[in-house]
């Protein structure tokens, strides 16, 4: 993954069962007691115990959430941190992002851009996934959700 996330550009892609695309947490990461938590840009985002916003805002809790951000029809922002608990080490971090452009897509498995857990802060909010496509086919799934 470089900054711009993962971005394939194939004739055919196959994931098999039991096989993965995964972007979980792999970009901006939580905060602690003395970083914020990232954002877009690297801007300091949640605070308190807040959820990290993407699509749409994170859960507010003893704390603010930024406002979303990104596009919904071009999905291709990292998800952002979760802010820190004074219990925690860091909130979660935020999804990555997965660009696919590819003629065929046969989707077994699984592609995931997941924002990550915290133990007692904000969730990472999830990232994006972007697919291009003639054809997608198969019994796999899709997830960019955010972490609790």
């Amino acid at each position: 993954m470089s900054d711009k996330g993962l971005d394939l550009h194939i004739d055919t892609l196959v994931i098999d069962s039991g096989s993965e695309i995964t972007a979980d947490g792999r970009r901006f990461r939580g905060g602690n007691d003395s970083i914020c938590a990232y954002t877009d840009s690297f801007a300091c985002g949640a605070t308190g115990n807040s959820g990290g916003s993407f699509g749409g805002t994170g859960g507010n809790v003893d704390g603010n959430a930024v406002g979303s951000y990104g596009n919904a029809a071009e999905p291709v922002k990292f998800g952002s941190g979760g802010a820190f608990d004074m219990s925690s080490t860091f909130g979660g971090a935020g999804g990555g992002c997965i660009r696919l452009q590819c003629d065929r897509i046969i989707n077994n498995g699984m592609i995931t851009a997941d924002g990550l857990e915290s133990d007692s802060g904000g969730g990472g909010s999830g990232g994006s996934i972007m697919l291009t496509a003639n054809s997608i086919e198969g019994t796999g799934y899709f997830s960019a959700t955010g972490g609790n």
